[in-house]
């Protein structure tokens, strides 16, 4: 299946923990069409999450839109298709 990234930049700072109950919300957003991943979240100055980076697995950019409909209130920047090189790619 296909992979996406899912950007959101924050409308003001919350704290590492409030993110991570984001995260939390979105592990639960799981369908046939679209699954989060993971996520990296970008600190400012105060170590606060002002940006968050969310890898899914999705048939398309529009299943993870949908999905993560069921988050009112976080901002979506856009939604973009990726592909992840690591180690295991890479050998």
């Amino acid at each position: 299946m296909p992979e996406f990234l899912a950007v959101h930049t924050l409308t003001a700072p919350i704290t590492v923990e409030e993110a991570v109950e984001l995260g939390r919300k979105a592990v639960g957003l799981k369908s046939a069409d679209a699954e989060w991943i993971e996520a990296w979240a970008r600190l400012d100055e105060t170590r606060k999450v002002f940006k968050i980076f969310c890898r899914w697995r999705a048939e398309s950019a529009e299943a993870v839109k949908a999905a993560l409909a069921a988050l009112p209130g976080i901002p979506l920047d856009g939604v973009y298709p990726i592909v992840v090189a690591n180690r295991e790619l890479l050998g």
